[in-house]
């Protein structure tokens, strides 16, 4: 079973399961600076884009079972916004 969990009320940024893997998005353009870390079962963040301002899709694969967060950092307006996605394959 797949579960998808952000904690942004609007949704924003969010996560779907396509066939080329795991696409993270922004429901609306997005003006600010994107950092974006994963983590995949308690083992070490590492960075899979850095100041970017377009969607990404992570295509590595992983076995079912996993649990793999996303942590992404916005730079917009000269403040700071962090955010979580996580989901289980």
């Amino acid at each position: 079973m797949t579960e998808i969990n952000t904690s942004h009320p609007s949704g924003l940024p969010y996560l779907e399961l396509t066939g080329e893997g795991r696409k993270i998005s922004f429901q609306r353009d997005c003006l600010g600076r994107i950092t974006l870390f994963r983590t995949v079962d308690g083992q070490a963040e590492e960075p899979l884009m850095e100041n970017s301002r377009s969607q990404i899709t992570d295509n590595q694969e992983f076995p079912p079972g996993s649990h793999i967060v996303y942590r992404i950092v916005l730079d917009l307006y000269h403040k700071t916004h962090e955010y979580e996605l996580q989901v289980r394959l």
